[in-house]
């Protein structure tokens, strides 16, 4: 019967999975396991340490908070450690920390990374294997059920440093294997111990390990993946390490209350949130956009025409340049941000609708693990407006303190980051962050 058949034809034929698809785009996630839920919920108030919320012009902590939606939109409400209460528009508030994500220290061969169409990303151990979806066991989701039609990529977080770098576009669903092999087909089931698939030229069913399994990656299926609302939205982390996108509805001693990109409502209990990070209000983040200009040269003697020896660093959203791993400066991790290397100058487009430029500034750690050395690195962090210098920081080394900078750029239509070598006029170990770059509207 799968003679002559392709792997996407067995897929439309088998009828099964016709109706199970169908159940999958309208079904919101099925989120179960309410023991472990309520297990997370704080039994009242919210007494868990320092909370941080960063609005346009301040940075502040506060004992606990409420979301809420009003007549004119989401509120949040703060209790500041002096007792004094707060009523912020959500549009105005940049990001709310909660807790620290803290992932397994030792993930086994189900641990996984679920990737979304959508961007958002679940943590968790593979559950049993299912038809057309993927049941994974969060400890801030509990138990849920992924369906194929949603699913980018599963990554397996004990072979992380051998995940697929790009994985491009591709016919059949794809399997990264930790012998190198890249088998393809349409896959049947991705559960605990095992990945079941209709192998592309051998036309049978094949069975891997998932101990033998890096990634998987799934052919995408029509209709597109939502994309984010236009309006104010939020990207929730949980403390596992998940991110979901989606419309706060509420927060309280209860958890927080939000609507995904699917239209799914999802509860998560107060002490799975490790932080709130808003989109499309009054604050939007450099990493989120694309440069107008780039302009980079990682060696410090250059020709006038690159050279095939010569270093090269381009330049990283929410990432360092040096390794692509998250950004650092003196041990204090940054969510969002840029990471360079000297010298750099990455220009953007404002057209005069901002306001204010707002940056945390400092050499990155991988300098120091890179050279063995500290003090490493000397920058000069460079803002500049249409061509004018508005702010100047020289002689910064990897042992600066993060340096936060606040830059006028009102009326400005173009923006420069230039992180330029310092005076050491060596360029070693010269990795930059631009850490929580924005610009305020």
């Amino acid at each position: 019967m799968l003679a002559g058949l392709s792997a996407r034809a067995y897929n439309r034929w088998n009828m099964s999975r016709w109706v199970a698809f169908a159940l999958c785009m309208v079904a919101p996630l099925a989120v179960r396991g309410q023991a472990l839920k309520d297990a997370l919920r704080l039994p009242s108030g919210q007494d868990r340490g320092r909370i941080t919320i960063t609005t346009l012009d301040r940075t502040f902590a506060a004992k606990r908070i409420e979301i809420r939606t009003g007549p004119e939109g989401l509120v949040l409400a703060a209790t500041e450690e002096s007792d004094a209460v707060s009523a912020i528009p959500g549009i105005d508030v940049v990001e709310v920390g909660f807790a620290p994500v803290t992932p397994r220290p030792s993930p086994g061969p189900d641990d996984v990374e679920v990737v979304l169409r959508t961007g958002d990303r679940i943590l968790g151990t593979l559950g049993e294997a299912k038809e057309e979806a993927v049941q994974v066991a969060s400890p801030s989701l509990g138990t849920t059920s992924i369906p194929f039609a949603r699913i980018d990529q599963v990554r397996f977080l004990a072979r992380r440093t051998e995940w697929p770098k790009s994985t491009g576009p591709i016919k059949d669903d794809t399997l990264y294997t930790v012998s190198g092999d890249k088998p393809t087909g349409t896959i049947k089931s991705l559960g605990r111990g095992e990945i079941v698939y209709i192998h592309a030229r051998r036309q049978r069913e094949t069975k891997l390990a998932t101990k033998d399994a890096v990634a998987a990656s799934f052919v995408p299926i029509p209709p597109d993946a939502p994309t984010p609302p236009a309006t104010l939205y939020a990207i929730v982390q949980l403390t596992d390490g998940s991110e979901l996108r989606g419309a706060p509805k509420s927060y309280g001693s209860n958890g927080l209350v939000f609507t995904d990109l699917y239209g799914g409502e999802r509860t998560v209990a107060a002490a799975g949130v490790a932080g709130l990070y808003f989109k499309n209000g009054r604050v939007i983040y450099l990493s989120d956009l694309a440069p107008a200009k780039v302009e980079e040269n990682a060696n410090y003697i250059r020709m006038p025409e690159p050279l095939p020896g010569d270093l090269s660093y381009p330049f990283q959203r929410d990432a360092g340049a040096g390794d692509g791993g998250r950004l650092l400066i003196r041990g204090k991790e940054y969510r969002k941000g840029l990471g360079v290397h000297a010298r750099s100058a990455l220009t953007y487009a404002l057209d005069g609708g901002f306001s204010k430029f707002q940056a945390t500034v400092g050499i990155d750690d991988f300098a120091v693990r890179l050279s063995g050395l500290d003090p490493v690195g000397n920058v000069s962090f460079v803002v500049l407006g249409d061509g004018q210098v508005l702010e100047r920081r020289d002689g910064i080394t990897s042992k600066s303190a993060p340096l936060a900078l606040t830059v006028d750029v009102k009326g400005r239509k173009e923006l420069t980051l230039l992180v330029d070598f310092g005076e050491d006029r060596s360029g070693q170990g010269d990795f930059a962050d631009w850490a929580l770059a924005r610009v305020i509207r």
